[in-house]
């Protein structure tokens, strides 16, 4: 959808993935994408950001979508198509992808339409599935506004012309329709397989599209999580980074137990120090406070922590420290 289709209510779709048109070479935003973007993150959906070719420079146009794609851990398209006069080219499509993907975003699907290609010169498109970038085509059999899966049924559904292959590669997904009702006349895709199968092709993006969730779901890693657990490995995470659930339950069971034992370090030290010396139970908070809060912003570190709270208890009594 692009701010033709302007009015629609994304987060009530009945449809599970959503394909945004986001910016157009580097002199064009869409205005309905951020409102797009907010509805569709909030229902839960699928979302695909898609770049419409042009034949400026690929780097300065990566840059353009790269300032208004709101969430560069998305996948994208490209939508390769005439433009008045403009005609792109295959090794057009090729570079741009590669400069899209430089500036730190993932080219997950290309819409090539099967008579754009043919009327370029039937081209091959392994370049494509070998940088992991699957084929949009488009074949329209019927336009009459029917519903969505009442239009692909009379297109031929799973067997229809839209899945043959060309450039020596298969489509992942066929645009079918310009025209089905839904709000209002809407492009609509197929894609045979479940969505989290598409999910995991576009890179585990989405968010539990599929309902319940499974040990090998993907799932976005968000800025303040990564912030909280900036560690490496799987007690920690980086921003954006896609990890499957089990990954992430490994690592909150690891800080979990890193918890546990920062507690009873702690109240091992605790212990010593009140058997040694009468104590002023509202300095002793306060002192507590200071020496544990400036570690609980990282990943716990059980002895750091230990060690510190001491070093204010001891601070607190007078100086009478604990080996």
């Amino acid at each position: 959808m692009s701010s033709f289709q302007r009015g629609v209510n994304v987060a009530t779709l009945n449809d599970p993935f959503v394909l945004l048109k986001c910016t157009e070479g580097t002199y064009y935003s869409d205005s309905q994408y951020p409102i797009w973007y907010s509805q569709a993150k909030q229902a839960g959906k699928l979302l695909v950001a898609y770049h419409f070719i042009s034949g400026e420079d690929p780097g300065a146009q990566a840059a353009h979508l790269a300032a208004h794609i709101l969430d560069k851990s998305l996948p994208v398209m490209i939508d390769w198509e005439p433009e008045g006069s403009f005609k792109p080219t295959l090794p057009q499509l090729f570079r741009l992808a590669d400069a899209i993907n430089a500036a730190g975003m993932r080219v997950r699907l290309a819409y090539v339409p099967r008579w754009f290609w043919s009327a370029q010169g039937s081209g091959d498109l392994t370049p494509l599935s070998q940088r992991g970038i699957g084929v949009v085509s488009s074949a329209y059999p019927g336009r009459s506004g029917q519903a969505p899966a009442a239009g692909y049924a009379s297109a031929g559904g799973d067997s229809g012309v839209g899945w043959q292959p060309y450039g020596g590669v298969t489509p992942v997904l066929w645009q079918y329709t310009d025209a089905a009702s839904e709000q209002q006349s809407l492009d609509f895709n197929a894609f045979r397989g479940t969505i989290d199968q598409l999910a995991a092709l576009l890179g585990g993006s989405a968010q539990n599209v599929g309902g319940d969730v499974n040990l090998t779901d993907t799932v976005t890693i968000s800025p303040g999580f990564a912030a909280r657990y900036p560690s490496t490995g799987p007690d920690g995470f980086t921003a954006n980074a896609q990890v499957n659930v089990a990954t992430l339950l490994e690592g909150a069971a690891i800080r979990a137990v890193n918890n546990e034992h920062t507690l009873d370090s702690v109240s091992q030290k605790l212990d010593a120090l009140l058997n040694r010396a009468p104590v002023d139970t509202n300095a002793l908070a306060n002192q507590i406070v200071l020496a544990i809060g400036q570690h609980l912003a990282v990943n716990v570190d059980a002895q750091a922590v230990a060690v510190a709270v001491q070093a204010q208890l001891a601070q607190a009594l007078g100086g009478h420290g604990v080996g």
